[in-house]
């Protein structure tokens, strides 16, 4: 059988209720995302943010934000999948050590040790969440 291919600008100029379904629906899996330990944990997120915020008026930062966010949109209005967001997990690492950076060198170490911490969890939680993925569909029936 022969299925109907529609492209998306089609679709969202046609009938723009279907798309906005389509983006709200892309809207609820990229939060399923950032909320898997998986991608990046929201505590690291917020790290980022605060880097954005303590150098908010530097030219660098709004152009990082802005390729940034370039991924994230275009997922949002096609298809979010993780692979898709790399190129923002690394821009919001360099705001993560700006944000550290900043900080008094007292709470720098602290904070450099929580956040190796928390990646550190957040990289074994995605090790063996694709290993479980992988021996569940490699095994053989009984």
């Amino acid at each position: 059988f022969a299925a109907e291919y529609t492209p998306l600008t089609t679709l969202a100029r046609e009938h723009p209720d279907e798309y906005r379904g389509i983006v709200g629906t892309n809207v609820s899996k990229l939060r399923d995302v950032v909320n898997t330990m998986t991608v990046l944990p929201l505590t690291l997120w917020l790290l980022a943010a605060l880097g954005a915020w303590r150098f908010r008026r530097s030219r660098t930062v709004w152009l990082l934000l802005a390729v940034g966010a370039l991924p994230v949109l275009s997922s949002l209005a096609f298809f979010v999948q993780q692979r898709y967001l790399v190129v923002t997990i690394a821009l919001a690492t360099v705001l993560m050590g700006a944000a550290l950076g900043s900080l008094r060198p007292r709470l720098r170490v602290g904070a450099t040790a929580a956040v190796l911490g928390v990646s550190t969890r957040a990289t074994a939680a995605g090790f063996r969440e694709k290993s479980g993925a992988e021996s569940a569909t490699t095994r053989t029936p009984p």
